[in-house]
């Protein structure tokens, strides 16, 4: 049975494949691009079309907090303004308010 074209490019036969990301997956293709884990069933992030685990996107592209130098991860609520970056948390919310009101 033809089911599509893998996101990789292959015919799709198989019985079994995903879709994410509006895309057919082999689940032996489906697969986080930096580490290999696969991806069937589990959370996952696309970035430039490409997907990958919790972990390896965190430890690419989690962006570092201002306040305390620590990456903000995929799971914690994230404040930006002006191209900074804090963890959400009720000490930074009231600091941004004040810095927001006295750099007008």
């Amino acid at each position: 049975m033809f089911r599509g074209t893998c996101a990789v490019g292959q015919i799709i036969f198989a019985a079994e494949c995903t879709e994410a990301e509006g895309q057919c997956w082999h689940m032996r293709h489906f697969k986080c691009f930096e580490c290999d884990a696969h991806l069937g069933g589990q959370r996952y992030i696309m970035r430039a079309a490409r997907p990958y685990c919790c972990a390896c996107f965190e430890s690419l592209y989690a962006e570092p907090c201002d306040a305390c130098c620590r990456p903000i991860g995929v799971d914690q609520g994230q404040m930006s303004h002006d191209g900074r970056h804090w963890h959400a948390t009720d000490q930074v919310d009231a600091n941004i308010v004040i810095v927001k009101f006295f750099a007008q």
